[in-house]
């Protein structure tokens, strides 16, 4: 195929990647939505937990650490984290993240098998 067709072939197929990783994404937010307290937190432990589940079941390819990291960054000193901002953080650094990888694979072509 030529360069123009094999572009369209990758975003084709990163079309197709993302969706049900989106969908999984907004199945975890709404079961954390859902989980929160009436002031919008849920406990470190609650979310861990969901989390964890719900990027397996839905192959989202969250780290342990990103997770906990996370967590961390906005735990209160009771243990509780408010659910909508964790959300977006978690989208935000999972963003930075897909940026730096798709720099590296610009970096190292030879590194990228298909």
């Amino acid at each position: 195929p030529q360069p123009q067709q094999r572009q369209l072939q990758q975003y084709q197929r990163d079309i197709l990647w993302l969706d049900p990783w989106t969908e999984g994404f907004n199945a975890l937010t709404q079961a954390l939505l859902l989980l929160q307290d009436h002031e919008g937190y849920l406990s470190s432990r609650d979310i861990a937990r969901v989390v964890s589940k719900y990027s397996v079941v839905y192959q989202l390819d969250l780290s342990i650490q990103l997770i906990a990291d996370l967590i961390e960054s906005g735990e209160t000193d009771d243990g509780f984290v408010q659910v909508r901002t964790f959300c977006e953080d978690l989208l935000a650094a999972r963003k930075i993240l897909e940026k730096h990888n798709q720099k590296r694979k610009q970096t190292y072509p030879s590194n990228n098998i298909q």
